[in-house]
């Protein structure tokens, strides 16, 4: 079995020293298509605020390939997600994974520049040399994506047999990632 943990992420610090984009609560939301109905896609468009038929047709293409992997909607800091909690906790099939991102202090402070942080896609995996593998969380726009191996550090890597578990056959220490620290000024941006 391998194992490939995440490091600690290193931040993006102000002209301070003080984190631009410290990680906070997040719930990214998904449908799993093994359990969620059409109907239910529909509703959850409704709730999150989707195209009419949007959410439906991914399911149906998930389910014509056989797929069990969620399909990602839309990520809520905490107080947007304990706004439709309710509603979310009606729908079945709909998952919602409590974690933790680099966020701003606003979804508008800086967000040209600073960037977003989420799921990697296909194409990053592919260019990333074998950093990154499918179902890696990493920065995909501004500084986060430009600086994201160093912000990113190493993934602790470990390779264990099942029966054997307390004896790796190969453990590589993870190596946490490093801050970057700009010139920007929180109370000029």
């Amino acid at each position: 079995t391998l194992t490939r943990t995440p490091a600690e992420r290193g931040d993006l610090l102000d002209r301070n020293g003080t984190p631009l984009m410290p990680r906070r609560t997040v719930y990214p939301v998904q449908l799993d298509p093994t359990r969620a109905t059409p109907d239910v896609a529909t509703q959850l468009e409704s709730l999150v605020g989707e195209k009419p038929g949007v959410l439906v047709a991914k399911l149906a293409a998930a389910r014509r390939a056989g797929s069990k992997a969620t399909i990602a909607v839309i990520t809520y800091r905490e107080p947007d997600f304990e706004a439709r909690r309710d509603a979310l906790d009606a729908l079945v099939g709909v998952v919602y994974p409590k974690t933790t991102q680099p966020l701003a202090p606003t979804r508008e402070f800086g967000q040209p520049l600073l960037g977003t942080f989420g799921e990697v896609t296909a194409e990053l995996v592919a260019a990333s040399n074998g950093r990154l593998v499918a179902g890696d969380r990493a920065g995909l726009s501004g500084l986060l994506a430009r600086f994201d191996a160093q912000l990113a550090g190493t993934p602790e890597i470990s390779v264990t047999v099942p029966q054997d578990a307390g004896n790796p056959l190969f453990d590589q220490p993870g190596v946490p990632g490093t801050d970057v620290t700009l010139t920007l000024d929180p109370q000029v941006q």
